[in-house]
């Protein structure tokens, strides 16, 4: 259903960190997803989780958390884009640096050829698989001329809701880049903020990517890269999960450029924003 004039065309919504952090919902969330609902919004989860598959989300979301009204095909990951690639191409034997339950996500594929040598290699977030071992082995088969696809290149994500660094833990960015810097390959980034992993969300709801609001608590992978690489009609930073003071500051190139963008305490209050900026871009002939 489109939204009416006046409201966003789209709102794409972060998961971890902005909807919950953990395992516990954040204040309001559920009462800001009722509100986009209502009034039409068509909206879509992306989260970058690497380590998880789609229907361990859709479970967590909806059994865990208590989310009412949330279906699979209201969740969109890396995985799920991962899985398109490997399949559009050929690919047989992917090795893939991914978590057990993230494995689900590439349930079916067919078998690899006997004694077939990786022709690709996935890395998302799993820590079992960053030994030297297992980098030694994505190494080679890159240098073989395997293709490097990255999940996302995440710094860092929260554990916790203290605010503090001690809540934060590594993410698979820094091991994609030690790859790439290994064999001088470039890692094809299939989740947030790349355009791709936009476009098919615009596809998937319908509505044409510069029409769409991102919400996000990760400055740069949620908000500021995400809006550029993909030509987003603006976005809203929470100062939820990861969010660390002074990370709006950030934001000032985004709204030198003329693309609009706010600072929200909460998803709650992300909502509120977004409705008044694209309020207020109807007034004045914008998205």
């Amino acid at each position: 259903m489109a939204a009416a004039r006046g409201l966003p065309r789209g709102v794409l919504i972060d998961l971890s960190g902005t909807v919950h952090v953990g395992s516990e919902l954040v204040a309001g969330a559920a009462e800001a997803l009722a509100n986009l609902r209502q009034r039409g919004v068509p909206t879509l989860f992306v989260s970058n989780t690497t380590k998880t598959s789609s229907r361990r989300l859709h479970r967590q979301l909806t059994e865990e958390l208590g989310l009412a009204g949330v279906t699979p095909s209201d969740i969109m990951t890396p995985l799920a884009s991962a899985r398109m690639i490997i399949e559009a191409r050929g690919i047989h034997n992917p090795f893939l640096m991914v978590s057990d339950d993230a494995r689900e996500e590439f349930d079916g594929m067919p078998p690899a050829f006997p004694g077939s040598s990786y022709d690709a290699v996935v890395v998302g977030l799993a820590p079992a698989f960053f030994s030297y071992d297992h980098l030694n082995t994505a190494f080679r088969a890159v240098r073989r001329g395997a293709p490097l696809i990255a999940l996302h290149k995440g710094k860092y994500y929260a554990t916790g809701t203290t605010g503090t660094d001690h809540d934060l833990a590594l993410g698979p960015g820094a091991f994609v880049a030690a790859l790439e810097f290994a064999t001088g390959a470039e890692a094809e980034v299939v989740g947030k903020p790349s355009r791709g992993f936009f476009e098919l969300a615009a596809a998937q709801l319908g509505v044409p990517v510069d029409s769409l609001w991102m919400v996000g608590d990760d400055v740069r992978s949620d908000i500021v890269d995400s809006v550029r690489a993909a030509g987003l009609a603006g976005g809203v930073l929470v100062r939820t999960g990861k969010y660390r003071a002074g990370d709006e500051a950030q934001l000032a190139a985004l709204a030198q450029e003329g693309r609009a963008c706010a600072v929200a305490e909460d998803l709650s209050d992300a909502v509120g924003k977004i409705l008044e900026l694209a309020a207020a871009a109807e007034q004045t002939g914008g998205a």
